[in-house]
């Protein structure tokens, strides 16, 4: 269905092009030296790519972005190998940021499930000051697999690659940790 639309649509567009061609000069006229008719030919345009925005970020606001970009790692590397320890999650994060992915971290090694591939993080906003953050920053997970033992996905079928999420992120005896999280957009 697509291939056909978009078939017509090009169809179309070269036939509104053709139809305003000029006639062609006929072969018995002699030159002429006066100013020569505009063409009606239109150039193409070329197609503007809108990237995305880069985000400035002061010093801290910069760790805090960090720290979630080094959080979401640590999920991902503790998911996909059961030798490191599931504590580790406590480098980046506190609270209930960290009781929360710790038990869904328990829950795929009891389950035995099978994840491999990394979590893209692309930092869309940062907010705050000194000892507390907002950061919002969207997840692709179209990278990850996760299959039971026999290899079949564990995955929603509907599951949305991308998500906006909100992270919390405080100095807790001088370190920055991720405290609280939060979906708040699908997709992003």
């Amino acid at each position: 269905m697509i291939v056909t639309t978009v078939a017509f649509a090009a169809a179309g567009v070269l036939s509104a092009c053709s139809g305003n061609d000029p006639a062609p000069p006929s072969p018995t006229s002699a030159p002429s030296l006066a100013t020569p008719a505009p063409t009606t030919a239109t150039p193409t345009p070329t197609p503007v790519v809108t990237p995305t925005p880069t985000v400035t970020l002061d010093a801290g606001q910069a760790e805090a972005a960090a720290v979630v970009e080094r959080y979401v790692g640590l999920m991902d590397r503790i998911a996909a190998d059961r030798t490191i320890p599931l504590d580790s999650l406590y480098e980046a994060a506190s609270g209930e940021a960290a009781r929360g992915q710790l038990r869904a971290l328990q829950q795929l090694h009891v389950n035995e499930f099978i994840w491999t591939g990394t979590t893209a993080v692309e930092i869309r906003d940062v907010t705050g000051e000194d000892a507390s953050y907002d950061v919002e920053a969207c997840l692709d997970t179209s990278a990850i697999e996760v299959v039971d033992q026999e290899g079949r996905s564990v995955a929603a079928p509907d599951e949305p690659a991308t998500t906006l999420w909100r992270y919390t992120v405080q100095d807790i005896s001088g370190r920055l940790l991720v405290m609280e999280e939060e979906a708040i957009a699908q997709p992003c």
